[in-house]
């Protein structure tokens, strides 16, 4: 048992590392928020400031400062580079990976764990955070570990001492990683850990609200109990939540009040007025959905093992109601995942990955079961060959899908619709494994599917859809500008300005709104060297108001916008230092393409 254990923990890490660090770095980062996280890190390691979040020379308070400190280490090692920004996600990934498969061992079988490891790595959402440069993968392993500490301090057996009390060393490091977590995103990494223990607590004593009542009075009983104060202050007392909270503000606050005291307040009123308060209240950025958008967006992040989610659910609720074994970590599974997933639909602002730290339990109450299915042949279950049909129809509509989205957005990427043929295939292998009541044969068939569409999404098609942003091109025209000119080199953009920009171009941009108008532009130009990002349909709109000193130098098309180009504007004055004779540039333009190009726009 001890062997095989080893071999499904290294089995399930390799699975994982392979899907997470493969072609890692050669994807460019995503708009919007990997530029910004990543080039906040760099301008922090650039001043030398491990306090002060800050992107585009402003002040950053979207963000705590974990994931822009493990950033900053791995630029000290790595460079300044895709791989640096995103290593410490793709890490934490698999520590993540680590953690869940040995709560499934611990609490079921190695095979659970194994199972619920490989189901984490492979499904759609957890890569997403495992290999981004956003503080996600940070906060889910802090988190997952919180909740992982405490289960085995309190829930499984053995788990308590002689006096009935939680292991208290478990239990504080579990608060520890709770402040590990509110250092990298916030509140969330304390509230909703401590709440999913503190209700564990409450449903863990058995209600009764006497059985000669009629059901509804029952029900209302029932509830009358549950929230009594005295229920509630016993939950606290068991989880150790004062001793706790100290442990966790210990950890966290002096950051927090280190980087008040620098700011004279301005990141506290901002994160925690403004990115907290304000997104829980308020749809912010347009994103916004109904009271069930969690429920619809499970099943794409957690695809496709989620296809298995409704049966899992349904028989892991019948264990915990008839107290059979294992009931005690699925009702703690149940409302880790059901607290995640309560919380958000209830707040303003509504994002996919706000959910993800609810993975790793939703992918060990779908290992259980299906290991569980695996292993009573004499059992019938409808799901795995609706799973499998699924699987084709899924598979079929990517193979049509993708060809027509790339055509339009991504010319040259057709080829890219392959990839739902994976799923097409691994729908036929499950079919025929079902028919041969094979049952692992099925689990096999579509583990492999699984893994080998992630690898080639992630690792892949992410590497060659990222080829079309281009900005690096502009970027090296504009460093070669800055190296010809003695003077300061101005940059700024109008009306548009992406995050990547300013990572690639490694300086701040100026940002330069539609309602300052041309003048301002204009006696920008007059000042000094000087050179603007602004869309083709901005410039069009521009040109006749812009002074003749400024001319086009290059474009690129505007990255996943149809139809739309970003161009480069410079001064002629600029280009003549530029192309003078022992300037030490080697441009690949000259002033007379540059005026033909400009020729060429004004048509």
């Amino acid at each position: 048992m001890l062997r095989s254990s080893y071999t499904y923990f290294g089995l399930a890490l390799l699975v994982a590392a392979s899907v997470f660090f493969v072609n890692l770095g050669q994807a460019r980062l995503w708009d919007r928020d990997e530029p910004r996280n990543a080039g906040c890190a760099r301008e922090m390691l650039e001043r030398h400031d491990w306090v002060v979040p800050v992107f585009n020379g402003e002040l950053r308070d979207h963000k705590p400062v974990l994931l822009y400190w493990f950033m900053m280490l791995a630029y000290s090692v790595f460079g300044v580079n895709e791989f640096a920004a995103r290593f410490f996600s793709a890490f934490f990934g698999l520590g993540t990976i680590a953690i869940t498969y040995d709560l499934g061992r611990r609490a079921f079988r190695p095979e659970v764990g194994f199972w619920a490891a490989f189901m984490l790595a492979t499904c759609m959402m957890f890569p997403v955070a495992a290999r981004a440069a956003t503080p996600d993968s940070v906060l889910i392993f802090f988190s997952t570990a919180a909740l992982w500490l405490y289960i085995r301090a309190s829930v499984l057996p053995p788990a308590t001492t002689d006096a009935g009390r939680p292991a208290t060393a478990l239990v504080m490091a579990s608060y520890a990683a709770m402040g590990l977590a509110v250092l990298a995103k916030g509140p969330i990494g304390f509230l909703l850990p401590a709440g999913i223990i503190g209700l564990y607590h409450m449903v863990e004593d058995p209600l009764r609200p006497g059985d000669g009542l009629p059901r509804i009075a029952r029900w209302l009983a029932g509830i009358r109990e549950f929230l009594h104060p005295a229920r509630i202050l016993a939950a606290v007392r068991r989880m150790g939540l004062f001793p706790g909270l100290v442990v966790t503000l210990a950890v966290a606050m002096p950051w927090y009040v280190w980087v008040g005291i620098r700011t004279n307040g301005e990141w506290l009123r901002g994160f925690f007025l403004t990115h907290n308060v304000g997104r829980f209240l308020h749809p912010m950025e347009d994103h916004s959905g109904p009271i069930f958008y969690y429920l619809l967006v499970l099943f794409a992040c957690f695809f496709p093992w989620a296809l298995f989610l409704i049966s899992a659910l349904t028989q892991a609720i019948k264990i915990v109601r008839r107290a059979e074994q294992g009931a005690r970590v699925l009702t703690f599974l149940l409302i880790w995942g059901g607290v995640y997933i309560g919380f958000f639909s209830l707040a303003g602002t509504k994002l996919p990955n706000y959910i993800t730290p609810a993975l790793p339990a939703f992918a060990l109450v779908t290992a259980w079961w299906l290991d569980s299915w695996s292993r009573q042949p004499q059992s019938n279950h409808w799901s795995p060959y609706v799973v499998a049909w699924i699987l084709i129809a899924c598979g079929l509509v990517v193979s049509g899908a993708i060809p027509v989205a790339a055509h339009i957005f991504l010319p040259g990427e057709e080829i890219l619709g392959i990839l739902g043929l994976i799923w097409v295939a691994g729908g036929v292998a499950c079919l025929l494994a079902l028919r041969r009541r094979h049952r692992m044969g099925f689990a096999v068939a579509l583990a492999t599917a699984a893994w080998v569409f992630v690898v080639g999404v992630f690792g892949v098609a992410a590497v060659r859809v990222s080829r079309h942003q281009q900005f690096d091109y502009l970027a090296r025209i504009l460093r070669e500008l800055q190296t010809s000119s003695q003077d300061p080199l101005t940059v700024a953009a109008y009306d548009s300005l992406e995050p990547s920009w300013v990572f690639y171009l490694g300086r701040p941009i100026q940002f330069l709104p539609a309602s300052q108008g041309p003048e301002v532009i204009n006696e920008m130009a007059r000042r000094g060297d000087f050179c603007l990002l602004l869309t083709r349909k901005r410039y069009e709109q521009l040109r006749e108001k812009l002074g003749s000193d400024l001319t086009p130098i290059a474009g690129i098309p505007y990255f996943l916008k149809k139809r739309e180009e970003v161009l480069l504007l410079g001064t002629r004055k600029l280009l003549a230092k530029l192309n003078r004779p022992g300037s030490g540039a080697a441009s690949d333009f000259t002033v007379e393409a540059a005026r033909s190009g400009a020729t060429e726009y004004r048509r």
